[in-house]
């Protein structure tokens, strides 16, 4: 089973519960000037996918679900060519997303010609971690995303898990964390403030950044963002799962943004897949049918 998990800044690709590759979720139209790249060709036009897309000038925004809908027959297309790899394809769709999904008929219809199997995004983490979780244990899923947290809270018992909550938080995910950074950095720092956002999140992860030249640390504006966004994401969380934040036996830390906190600030018995970014991609791909 192949694992997909497209988000609107990453794609991650697995296989048989092993990661394949990742790519960046850009998509543009060919155009005949972009040498030795081969365009895939669907509905009538031709696209570039990922890096091939970083410098158009008509790159296409994956903006919302209909877009992401509409585009992921290219996305696959690009996988299998870019990966070599074929199979039956689990993806997944953020909680939100798939409630409508279950809902809407002509979307689960358009889905379903292009995927084997469609699950909700931190179910994959679930699948994931499964060997490393103990019958009867509850477990709290957090997968933060660039712009969205998705949470699952379940218990184990047996082969499956029974959901007691599932949902997403839209605006905090690391995006919320980078900003809070930049509000912190002192005013003779405030050439930083002026940095794209990419040049942020570099230095977010950094602890420093360079200047003219001059290596400037930055590690305690990081670390105080990094805890002012644990506290807001674990007083949310609390907020959505009506206080059932502390039933959990196991916290699972997830998705990219998992890679810029350590699991130590959301306390005990909390634990972080290797490469975290795969998580739900490597157990949507460990899908037996």
């Amino acid at each position: 089973m192949i694992g997909l998990d497209i988000g609107f800044g990453w794609t991650k690709v697995a296989e048989d519960g092993k990661e394949v590759g990742k790519f960046p979720t850009w998509i543009a139209y060919y155009d005949k000037d972009m040498v030795d790249v081969e365009p895939i060709e669907y509905e009538g036009r031709a696209y570039v996918v990922g890096e091939h897309a970083r410098y158009s000038r008509q790159r296409i925004e994956l903006v919302d679900l209909d877009m992401l809908v509409r585009f992921i027959p290219v996305v696959l297309e690009y996988v299998r060519r870019e990966y070599k790899v074929e199979g039956d394809i689990c993806g997944g769709l953020a909680p939100k997303h798939y409630s409508y999904y279950k809902e809407n008929e002509p979307l689960r219809s358009k889905l379903n010609r292009v995927l084997k199997l469609v699950l909700p995004q931190g179910v994959g983490v679930l699948l994931d971690v499964d060997g490393s979780i103990k019958e009867g244990e509850v477990v709290l899923v957090v997968d933060v995303g660039f712009n969205t947290v998705d949470y699952v809270l379940a218990k184990k018992g047996g082969d499956r898990y029974h959901k007691y909550a599932i949902g997403s938080i839209e605006g905090l995910g690391v995006l919320r964390a980078v900003e809070l950074f930049k509000e912190k950095l002192p005013i003779q720092l405030d050439i930083l403030k002026g940095f794209s956002f990419s040049r942020l999140v570099e230095a977010f992860e950094k602890g420093y950044a360079t200047i003219e030249g001059e290596k400037v640390v930055l590690k305690s504006y990081v670390e105080f963002a990094k805890e002012e966004y644990v506290d807001l994401l674990l007083s949310r969380l609390k907020m959505e799962l009506k206080g059932r934040v502390e039933e959990r036996d196991r916290l699972v830390l997830a998705g990219g943004g998992a890679n810029l906190l350590s699991a130590e600030v959301f306390g005990k018995n909390t634990v972080k897949p290797s490469l975290p970014e795969f998580s739900n991609a490597r157990g949507f791909s460990k899908v037996v049918l």
